[in-house]
């Protein structure tokens, strides 16, 4: 790789790293740049030996957004096979065998997502579009064509000849997080899809999805009839879901009743909360600290500007229920 005078041996040896870093981790440029919080150009030029000035002080940058990354005490350490991530899977797994509809609804924040990135990782063609309010019948189509057919050409009418014929007699799965924000004509092409190709659709998104097709002689009445599976909302995961994660994040030991307790309080039901905030965060305070109460409430308060909270704790947990 030909560089500019300015890269000295020690900045080509540490392109070498973070370029053998991204193979092995699967990481674009593009990716590792919004993790440096850089932009991709730039981060094309420091690689690529294009940059015009000594590269140091932005390859120190990168190295560490790479340290951060593997240091994150889940970067690779398997989810928390929580209740809601449980029903998620059983979900998945139901509406794919029977090739009809589910709804997987909730509060933000109790694991729906991970559940999500767990199944499509372990189980093939399974393809997975995150939805937004801006996303046009046309942006998801061509999504869809980009998943299913690895490439986007032609007509959108012609996508959707393509994507349903590949489709078509296979075992393939489509799973759409933040479903709620989809309209009618979106929702139909969907319906269209899954019927004429005989496949599984499931329907992630807040507790107003099962409202928006729950309702009745409503415009989403085309899909209930479809939808054979789906359980009341989860309004957040259960103090038995807490002490997993707590489990989780401090292997070996054994941490008291009350501490767990304490962290599912200020959780309020959501494993975000709980998984990614609080608990790394006691993490890095406790040092030779013992894991008691007053270093949880010490984090919350000061660390994380929770409400302190007292020692009863109601539990959040996930609603339990059939559905229609």
């Amino acid at each position: 790789m030909s560089k500019k005078s300015v890269y000295t041996a020690d900045d080509n040896a540490v392109i070498e790293h973070l370029n053998q870093w991204r193979v092995a981790h699967g990481v674009s440029q593009a990716a590792l740049g919004r993790m440096a919080r850089l932009s991709g150009a730039t981060v094309s030029q420091v690689l690529g030996g294009s940059y015009p000035s000594s590269p140091a002080v932005l390859l120190k940058t990168l190295l560490q957004a790479v340290d951060a990354f593997s240091t994150q005490p889940d970067a690779d350490a398997k989810p928390v096979e929580s209740t809601v991530f449980r029903r998620g899977l059983a979900l998945f797994r139901r509406a794919r065998a029977e090739r009809g509809f589910t709804v997987f609804a909730g509060n933000v924040g109790v694991g729906k997502t991970v559940a999500i990135r767990a199944y499509a990782a372990a189980t093939a063609n399974t393809f997975v579009i995150d939805a937004t309010p801006l996303m046009t019948l046309q942006i998801l189509i061509k999504k869809l064509a980009r998943l299913v057919l690895g490439e986007v050409k032609g007509s959108t009418a012609q996508l959707y000849d393509d994507v349903v014929a590949r489709l078509s007699g296979s075992d393939s799965f489509i799973i759409i997080d933040e479903a709620e924000t989809l309209n009618d004509k979106q929702l139909h092409m969907i319906r269209r899809i899954s019927d004429i190709a005989g496949i599984g659709v499931a329907l992630v998104g807040t507790q107003h999805l099962r409202a928006m097709i729950g309702r009745e002689s409503g415009q989403f009445d085309q899909i209930r009839s479809r939808t054979g599976f789906w359980p009341a909302a989860v309004s957040g995961i259960t103090a038995e879901d807490a002490a997993m994660f707590v489990a989780a994040a401090f292997p070996g030991e054994t941490v008291a009743a009350d501490v767990v307790k304490r962290l599912y309080a200020y959780s309020r039901g959501s494993a975000r909360m709980l998984g990614k905030q609080l608990l790394p965060a006691v993490r890095e305070a406790r040092g030779e600290r013992a894991l008691d109460v007053a270093l949880v409430d010490a984090v919350a308060v000061s660390g994380l500007g929770l409400q302190k909270q007292g020692s009863e704790v109601r539990d959040q947990g996930s609603t339990a229920g059939t559905g229609s």
